[in-house]
């Protein structure tokens, strides 16, 4: 025998030896845990070996050597209580769940009703060709993500993940804790009423790409993290498919969405055709600009509508355009003037002109706007416009003045109108009828400072209305008018004032409609303090001060009359629960009737009631 011919049997022998033959026994290296819910599966006398499956994930999450194997292969069939499983399931760090595949379809996990988590997943597990279900209960969820941290992503791919159709039945969350990061790729989600990522971990680190989300209330939700530095949370968002949700696609109300960038393109398509379609939604009230470029819109992106930015929000930049949440103005400003928030207008009028202003609200900025810097008054405001000044400045630094010679400093021009967040002052003084605010359509004015401080024959009101069907607003206002009205009617409306405070006015609230019509006023949590005329007056129509089942809580200091009632007929009018200036009020000098008039029946808070005359 020559001397390859012994190297060569000697080798083979060795092989053999090796691999447990030539009578050397072994055992196969186990590759995986194998579960069968159906009849061949049995969590009694299975031992997790493909001939001899467990019954149940549960039962195989208790097998030891799962620490080591490290899978988990789920063969077809349903994973539900029936089949023995308890939920909700815990998924151990750096396991892998396969399903059957190469689709979902074959290996179905399924929550019963109350099953708040179906799937939770511990850091690295990867999750893979199942579908999972969530239980029906509100405030749940079908897949859990329980951890992750760099260089060990939780990771779920090409598997269907369902909330169960309840609201707040989420597909995939992510709640507060220790930083999470995460994949999700290569599968479909769905979330009726509900979202189909909840994102409200404040440090977590999401790339959510390749998916399909169909009938979410909200595709991808981030609700919680900082808006700007190193400590954020962030979702990177590719090649997704958004279909049919009915509130936004993708809704940031903390954190960082990255959509797409000009280097990278985003790549994912919106086809929201529900009756209010919105893309994307910027709800964080601060923050930078967020980035959707490269992306398909179904209907088309525009500002406003199908893609929002909240007032303070940084809104989105979407490639064809900056969709902010808002069109700016700045009495700093300077060429090139575009309404951005880097390059805002000069003046309300200029913004007024913009295509956007009945889409996104005109933000004002800290500043004086008059005639000298170029406004022209009235400001006329048309339909479904809102102007407020900026959230983060003092009601008090955002001036708009109007001239002496100016009539009006606001007047509407159709209904939907809101003006917030400003001082407002009237200096008219030439005479003829004029009001700070003039109301002809309906109107929402919240949290502004209305000053007349204008003189002449006819000195100006703060706000009047004179069309009749109107209803106004007017919550959390100052309005002071030392030598005229504060609050005017004069025609038939619905009026609720709450939150106010009247100073100095001649008259506070003057209900002067002409006869025959019946204007109605709710006057609710308000104080008139030291008007120089009247707290309120009621010459036609009905106000309500407060009833028994609706207390007034408004508070009347220092008036020469606190109410007073100018009708010829109608029914006693109600104040109820309220602090006079003087407890109890006299019928004689704080609560008047003059003629015919029915009067008031009064209560003060928690003390004595009674009726005038």
């Amino acid at each position: 025998m020559n001397r390859l011919t012994i190297l060569f049997l000697l080798a083979v022998s060795l092989l053999v030896a090796g691999c447990g033959g030539g009578g050397g026994g072994g055992n196969p290296q186990i590759t995986a845990l194998f579960v069968d819910p159906g009849p061949q599966g049995n969590d009694g006398t299975g031992d997790g070996s493909i001939g001899k499956p467990y019954k149940s994930i549960k039962r195989t999450l208790q097998d030891s050597s799962l620490s080591t194997v490290l899978k988990i292969s789920l063969k077809a069939g349903t994973y539900n209580a029936a089949s023995g499983e308890v939920f909700p399931l815990v998924i151990p760090a750096n396991v892998q769940v396969e399903g059957s595949g190469p689709t979902s379809a074959s290996s179905v996990v399924a929550g019963g009703a109350g099953d708040v988590t179906v799937m939770q997943l511990g850091s690295g597990a990867k999750l893979t060709n199942c579908t999972v279900q969530s239980g029906s209960i509100a405030v749940s969820r079908a897949v859990y993500i329980g951890g992750g941290s760099h260089g060990s992503e939780t990771t779920v791919t090409n598997c269907v993940v369902s909330g169960s159709g309840i609201v707040g039945s989420n597909g995939i969350e992510v709640t507060a804790g220790s930083p999470r990061e995460f994949i999700v790729k290569d599968s479909t989600i769905n979330a009726a009423n509900a979202s189909g990522i909840s994102i409200g971990n404040a440090k977590a680190i999401a790339a959510i790409t390749h998916n399909t989300f169909t009938n979410c209330a909200t595709g991808v939700e981030l609700t919680a993290g900082a808006t700007s530095g190193a400590d954020k949370a962030l979702a990177t968002l590719r090649s997704n498919t958004f279909t049919n949700t009915t509130g936004a696609a993708v809704s940031v109300l903390g954190g960082i969405v990255d959509a797409g960038t000009i280097t990278d393109a985003g790549n994912n398509t919106f086809n929201n055709v529900n009756a209010s379609p919105v893309h994307l939604s910027d709800a964080r009230g601060t923050g930078a600009l967020l980035s959707a470029r490269g992306n398909t819109f179904t209907p088309a992106a525009d500002c406003g509508t199908t893609v929002m930015a909240t007032a303070g929000s940084g809104g989105w930049d979407i490639g064809t355009a900056t969709c902010e949440s808002g069109i700016f103005v700045d009495d700093d400003a300077t060429s090139p003037f575009d309404g951005t928030s880097a390059h805002p207008y000069k003046t309300i009028t200029a913004a007024l002109a913009d295509a956007n202003a009945g889409n996104l609200p005109i933000v004002v900025r800290a500043g004086s706007y008059s005639t000298a810097l170029g406004e022209t008054f009235p400001i006329t405001v048309p339909a479904g416009v809102t102007i407020q000044g900026d959230p983060t400045a003092a009601v008090s630094s955002v001036i708009v003045t109007g001239g002496s010679s100016s009539n009006e400093v606001f007047e509407t021009a159709g209904a939907g109108v809101t003006l917030k967040h400003m001082r407002i002052v009237t200096t008219y003084n030439a005479g003829g009828a004029a009001h700070a605010i003039f109301i002809h359509h309906n109107t929402t004015l919240d949290d502004l400072v209305v000053a007349s401080t204008g003189g002449g024959a006819s000195p100006p009101d703060g706000i009047e209305v004179d069309q009749a069907s109107v209803a106004l607003s007017v919550t959390n206002c100052t309005i002071s008018a030392p030598t005229a009205n504060g609050l005017l009617t004069i025609a038939e409306t619905t009026i609720l004032v709450s939150g106010c405070t009247f100073t100095s006015c001649a008259g506070a609230i003057v209900q002067a409609g002409p006869g025959g019509i019946n204007p109605t006023m709710t006057i609710r949590n308000t104080k008139f303090n030291s008007p120089i005329g009247t707290g309120v007056q009621v010459s036609q129509g009905v106000v309500d001060l407060g009833t028994t089942s609706d207390p007034g809580n408004n508070t009347f200091t220092a008036c020469s009359v606190d109410l007073l009632d100018l009708r010829t007929a109608g029914a006693v009018l109600q104040a109820i629960d309220n602090s006079f200036s003087a407890n109890p009020p006299t019928c004689t000098d704080n609560i008047k009737t003059i003629g015919a008039a029915p009067g008031w029946h009064w209560r003060v808070t928690g003390g004595t009631e009674g009726t005038c005359p």
